[in-house]
């Protein structure tokens, strides 16, 4: 199983538009997320 974590993303779209095309690229079954998605 392959498995993609991804944290710290801080609200930013750029971050965001760059862990989405390595999920494309990568194809793993899951995306675990850790944390820190927003920033407050």
């Amino acid at each position: 199983m392959k498995l993609m974590f991804a944290s710290d993303i801080h609200g930013s779209a750029m971050c965001l538009e760059r862990l989405l095309e390595r999920y494309e690229e990568e194809k793993p079954e899951k995306l675990i997320l850790l944390g820190d998605i927003l920033y407050h």
